[in-house]
């Protein structure tokens, strides 16, 4: 079907389980006010042959178009997914756990992602406040991090990361 919802053939209806969903679009809205990458997100009434499914969350991919429309550089999109391995520690440092969900190039270079990891698990403290000044939008970082906090989210469990290849550094996705 050519139809287009947001500028975009395919979106995400989820039919949350959570009876605080407003609090989930607060928690968006706040995001979008501290200049954090979010993807986009609203209520939405589903109709199915004319009939009333009720309210579900809708969202967006985190793709090219979400990046143009918040203004970035194309760059990769790294997902996040932990394994079902015993020590978590060390699955996050996997990158069999970490998928390129969007790339501007054909083959998925992850040389970013490949650094990143290996800075994050092996540098001294004084390599990783280096890297992490001038590679990791700490701000950003420190700000959704204060949200999940306010709002009682677990990240731990999934997220996105951009790396914008123009500033060279990494930013979270809400």
């Amino acid at each position: 079907n050519e139809d287009i919802i947001d500028n975009r053939h395919t979106i995400n209806l989820i039919n949350p389980d959570n009876p605080m969903v407003i609090g989930e679009k607060i928690f968006f809205d706040l995001a979008v006010e501290l200049d954090l990458l979010v993807i986009n997100t609203d209520f939405a009434r589903l109709f199915i042959n004319k009939i009333d499914m009720g309210v579900y969350h809708y969202n967006n991919h985190a793709d090219e178009i979400f990046l143009r429309q918040n203004h970035r550089f194309l760059g990769n999109i790294y997902s996040y997914s932990p394994g079902r391995s015993k020590n978590k520690n060390s699955e996050w440092y996997a990158q069999t756990n970490w998928k390129v969900t969007w790339s501007p190039e054909e083959k998925n270079n992850r040389i970013e992602l490949e650094n990143f990891l290996k800075v994050v698990k092996n540098a001294s403290e004084q390599e990783f406040v280096y890297f992490a000044s001038n590679h990791i939008d700490i701000k950003k970082f420190m700000t959704i991090d204060d949200l999940d906090i306010l709002f009682g989210n677990d990240r731990k469990q999934s997220f996105k990361l951009f790396f914008d290849p123009y500033k060279g550094k990494w930013e979270p996705i809400v």
